[in-house]
């Protein structure tokens, strides 16, 4: 499996596990003699000891699978469809995010000292 194809999988069977675990009440194994209980294990603990895959494995592939979106589908198969090159796009694109929002605040200030208004106050009578 390429590891476009991975990161998709496990951020799928995150999902699944996600609905599985809302509502229900995990019931409270104990040993111990004050009858406090451990907590249950979160998803890429649980998936690391039924894949035998690190848990910090599991994380990265999910943050970029959350990261990439629909674009992992795209991915796969292709000469980007390696660990290092899905994370050298996923930085890409969170600098670009970061560059594109400086731009725009720095636009929408322009716009507020020219008109002296907020873009977002739809309300305001001078524009």
């Amino acid at each position: 499996m390429s590891p476009a194809e991975e990161a998709a999988h496990l951020k799928r069977r995150k999902e699944i596990w996600a609905e599985l675990q809302s509502g229900q009440v995990a019931p409270v194994e104990s040993k111990r003699d004050d009858g406090r209980g451990h907590r249950q294990k979160e998803f890429a603990a649980e998936t690391s000891t039924r894949t035998g895959v690190n848990k910090r494995t599991i994380n990265r592939a999910i943050s970029r699978a959350e990261a990439l979106g629909d674009d992992i589908t795209r991915i796969k198969g292709t000469s980007l469809d390696k660990g290092v090159e899905l994370k050298s796009r996923f930085m890409c694109f969170q600098s670009r995010l970061k560059a594109f929002q400086s731009c725009l605040s720095a636009f929408l200030g322009l716009l507020q000292s020219c008109f002296g208004c907020h873009l977002w106050d739809m309300n305001n009578e001078g524009m």
